[in-house]
């Protein structure tokens, strides 16, 4: 936790400091300011400090004061809303048309089968069903049996074979 050197005026919007880098550099470790610290009181700074504000049961103006301040230095946990986790790798969108790829949304092929078994391939040969969920090929650690490794293999040529053709 950094330290807060002590306030003797009140921060307001506009300001720029050393008293303001101290608090940008606050509300960023208790996860209320995403942008740049930067000392410049602006309009993001504001918005992180009134929202640390509303959840401290603060006065929220805005501005800080002694007894903002004094909460800034306190030792606490945050209660910043979280980040949004992103999306699992293979994970379908809410209306089932796209799939997370890891960095990118894809169309899902609308001839997808719903009733995939474990072990099966996607027609574009790039995902395999796990039973629960979609995974890419090669990122699955467990073994399979011959079987299910043999079922992989046909899948595999009759989806190069559809694309040859």
């Amino acid at each position: 936790m950094s330290e807060l050197p002590p306030l003797n005026e009140e921060l307001a919007p506009g300001d720029q400091s050393d008293h303001v880098l101290a608090m940008q550099e606050r509300l960023a470790e208790f996860g209320y300011f995403h942008d740049a610290v930067d000392g410049v009181f602006g309009e993001s700074t504001e918005d992180a400090l009134r929202e640390f504000q509303r959840n401290y049961g603060l006065p929220e103006d805005g501005r800080v004061g002694p007894e903002t301040w004094e909460a800034l230095g306190r030792e606490t946990v945050s209660y910043a809303e979280p980040e949004p986790a992103g999306p699992e790798v293979g994970e379908l969108s809410e209306d089932g048309q796209w799939r997370w790829d890891g960095s990118d949304w894809q169309a899902v092929n609308s001839s997808e089968p719903t009733d995939a078994t474990p072990g099966m391939l996607s027609e574009d040969g790039q995902w395999r069903w796990d039973g629960e969920q979609w995974q890419p090929v090669g990122s699955a650690d467990e073994e399979m049996s011959t079987e299910q490794f043999q079922d992989v293999i046909a899948q595999s040529m009759q989806v190069n074979s559809s694309e040859m053709a």
